[in-house]
């Protein structure tokens, strides 16, 4: 049997490792579901796709369109960043259970239906399978600061979890009290992970047959100077890199008491803490770290005027926010009257 690649004319007799395959499509049974492109053909065409539409999302949909494959917003999202990424490895992880049954088709109608989904939609999606501890983390973190400083779309989920877990340890009272100090603790986070990467691609490099030492010798210089860094805002601000809350250091400090508390569920301290982050003194002080914030940074006019932009969004999306919940509130309000009304009906025929 012949395989001929439409797109170039390439005819081979073994499609093995030169086509690749759609298991579950209905279009390649007679192909013995080998696609009707070639590999070299599909990862040409992917690559004229993210160069033309900017945008690797549109070029994983629409070249799954040509193989007829599913997409998966989940796991594209897990693996773009992967330093391995291809469209060969996307396509060998759909060998798993829950896509083996599906083709493109199934991405229609989910697209159709749900829309494609923003990055924030799949993220927390993906990330409502983390591991308890990872969750209480990164919950705490966002609690904490106030906004996930982390949202970065660059950032996998790996990424993620390294970033939230550093963190948390270096959020003890002193650091929350300091706007400008809790910032300058997550760009040491931030740069702590470049130094991760480093370590990486330095170890990779090394388990090569000839390594580049001129490459391993400029990464190295590199992570010096990160370091550096990271020791710098250390000192400067009086962090201790070393400790970073692994200690006992500030363990009957007020909020690690409390973050404890909300670790282990006690769900009284939630409302004690809502209570006090609602109080006149608490928005005060919050009003006044956050000008000194502003001062310190010294924003231009542009940068100024981009940051009220995004604040005047994020108020809008949560006024709609709180007007959902009052009306779910309202609807629960009617729906348990109800209830209660039927249950003394019941209780009088009962007598």
């Amino acid at each position: 049997m012949e395989y001929r690649c439409t797109r170039c004319g390439k005819t081979l007799s073994d499609a093995k490792g030169y086509f690749f395959t759609s298991k579950t499509s209905p279009l390649f049974i007679a192909n013995n579901l080998y696609t009707h492109i070639c590999a070299d053909c599909a990862n040409e065409l992917f690559f004229d796709l993210r160069t033309k539409y900017k945008d690797l999302k549109i070029a994983m949909i629409m070249i799954c369109h040509y193989l007829d494959v599913y997409f998966s917003e989940t796991l594209f999202e897990q693996v773009k960043n992967n330093a391995n990424f291809s469209l060969g490895n996307y396509l060998k992880l759909l060998n798993g259970n829950q896509y083996k049954a599906k083709s493109f088709n199934n991405s229609l109608l989910e697209i159709i239906k749900n829309g494609v989904k923003n990055q924030s939609e799949v993220r927390k999606e993906i990330e409502t399978n983390w591991s308890k501890s990872d969750l209480k983390n990164r919950n705490y973190v966002i609690s904490s600061i106030g906004y996930d400083c982390f949202e970065d779309e660059n950032y996998s989920e790996n990424n993620r979890k390294f970033l939230f877990n550093t963190l948390a340890d270096y959020l003890t009272d002193d650091v929350l009290e300091d706007q400008h100090k809790s910032q300058q603790v997550i760009i040491m986070v931030k740069t702590t992970l470049q130094v991760e990467y480093i370590d990486k691609m330095v170890n990779d490099e090394l388990k090569k047959g000839a390594p580049d030492y001129k490459l391993i010798d400029t990464l190295s210089g590199i992570k010096s100077k990160f370091i550096s860094d990271i020791n710098k805002i250390a000192n400067e601000n009086g962090i201790s890199a070393k400790s970073s809350g692994k200690s006992n250091k500030g363990s009957n400090t007020l909020t690690n008491i409390m973050k404890e508390m909300q670790e282990h569920g006690f769900e009284e301290i939630k409302v004690n803490v809502v209570s006090a982050k609602l109080s006149t003194s608490y928005q005060e002080i919050a009003k006044l770290n956050a000008k000194a914030l502003i001062d310190e940074l010294n924003f231009t006019s542009d940068e100024y005027a981009q940051m009220v932009a995004q604040q005047s969004e994020i108020v809008s999306s949560l006024q709609i926010r709180v007007e959902q919940l009052t009306e779910e509130a309202r609807l629960l309000s009617i729906k348990n009257k109800q209830l209660q009304d039927k249950l003394n009906d019941n209780s009088g025929g009962n007598k």
